[in-house]
């Protein structure tokens, strides 16, 4: 990422493995769309501990969760509607639309049991907004843009909601919902992905994406005010970065390595060193924390979508 006046230091910079012989995921870091020329079927990412939640995506998936453990996935079918699957007690549901015709992969979050909130790109390169609460969805509303990737969304609370999205200039913007919907506040930087986010408290966001240098780039709300620059958390990555958080104080950031594995980097404390956990990834995955740990969603070689769950460590 280009940053306005940013410095990087070496120490900050951790190369993951270069381009093995295994191609990188196929789908675009901005949008998260993009699919296989040819179905293939998938052996490494079963052979590594994955379920396969069945499916036929063209984007790379979204995941939340609650404190009850219920898991919600996203992704956009081939008619670009939006697909969601659930699981509760421990029971996988059937895919269902929810219908919508989006040009971007979903981002979503669950702010309390029984709230649940989506957004995605449409048609008209505008942010949309969709949410699950008393038992049934919405009707799509807009944000307004023009946005150029898909869009990210954390919740710091009940009713509270921060979208982050990339503008026509590469700038990350954020939107946040308190009672009523702000305007779009840009925070700088300059995107070569979409954005991820999370957040661990009441006055904590973090945010994370791409750089042109395929780095991650990593920037904090707290303390009412957001952290001076980005900074870098190395990387040589092949996809756009995933971002959750396992408690305060505690991150972990994913993505898909060239090797197409995928990589982790945590923070406990202080940051680790990216580490591989074998895979064979056709997107970038998607994470979300519940009570069995860090819940891990892909797109695999046969377009299904793939669930692992990893340890919290």
């Amino acid at each position: 990422m280009k940053l306005l006046a940013a410095t990087l230091t070496a120490a900050l910079v951790v190369a993951l493995p270069a381009p093995a012989s295994a191609a990188p995921p196929g789908f675009d870091p901005l949008t998260g769309l993009g699919r296989r020329a040819t179905a293939v079927a998938t052996t490494a990412t079963a052979a590594a501990g994955w379920e396969s939640l069945g499916g036929t995506a063209i984007s790379q998936p979204a995941v939340t969760s609650d404190s009850t453990g219920r898991l919600d996935v996203f992704v956009i079918g081939a008619d670009n509607a939006l697909w969601h699957k659930s699981r509760s007690a421990g029971r996988w549901s059937n895919w269902e639309s929810l219908g919508g015709r989006l040009t971007s992969a979903p981002a979503a979050v669950s702010s309390a049991p029984g709230r649940i909130d989506v957004v995605a790109r449409g048609a008209a390169n505008d942010v949309l907004h969709l949410s699950y609460a008393d038992g049934a969805w919405s009707s799509w509303e807009s944000l307004a843009g023009p946005v150029i990737a898909a869009p990210g969304i954390s919740s710091r609370g009940p009713g509270r909601l921060d979208v982050f999205a990339v503008g026509t200039n590469r700038e990350i913007h954020w939107k946040s919902f308190d009672t009523t919907w702000s305007g779009w506040t840009s925070l700088g930087g300059y995107a070569n992905s979409l954005p991820s986010a999370t957040s661990w408290g009441p006055d904590r966001i973090d945010v994370v994406v791409a750089g042109t240098d395929e780095e991650v780039y990593q920037k904090s709300f707290t303390g009412g005010a957001w952290s001076a620059r980005w900074t870098s958390r190395g990387g040589a990555l092949a996809s756009a970065p995933a971002l959750t958080s396992t408690g305060e104080g505690r991150l972990d950031i994913l993505a898909a390595g060239h090797d197409a594995n995928l990589w982790r980097k945590s923070l406990r404390g202080t940051w680790s060193g990216w580490s591989s956990v074998d895979a064979r990834l056709n997107s970038a995955p998607a994470a979300t924390t519940s009570p069995a740990g860090v819940e891990v969603m892909a797109i695999g070689n046969d377009d299904a979508v793939w669930h692992r769950v990893l340890p919290v460590s």
